[in-house]
């Protein structure tokens, strides 16, 4: 999926794959990995999510949906785990702020 967001990206943009894969410091052998299914390590994912001005969230091909449940199910869990309601209002907060910069 990494690899396919990465080609509708550099697409959208004018770019080619293989040039942003090398200005980035990345060699042909990576790109052959990726575009076989492997997924390229945080560090790896959040330079290309810069590069784009793009979420890790998006490059990994994650649907807002998806993200809503999980969040939801952050904010239960901090409950159960016997935070208080200024915790769970932070985590709020911060997903306000990350749907706010995704949108």
């Amino acid at each position: 999926m990494f690899y396919e967001n990465l080609c509708k990206l550099c697409e959208q943009r004018g770019l080619k794959v293989t040039n942003v894969i090398s200005e980035l410091g990345y060699s042909k052998g990576t790109q052959s990995r990726w575009r076989a299914g492997s997924v390229p390590n945080i560090d790896i994912l959040m330079k290309f999510a810069e590069f784009f001005d793009v979420s890790a969230d998006e490059l990994l091909g994650r649907k807002k949906h998806e993200l809503d449940g999980i969040y939801l199910r952050l904010g239960k869990e901090a409950q159960r785990m016997g935070l208080d309601e200024e915790d769970v209002e932070t985590i709020i907060k911060l997903y306000g702020k990350h749907r706010k910069l995704n949108d």
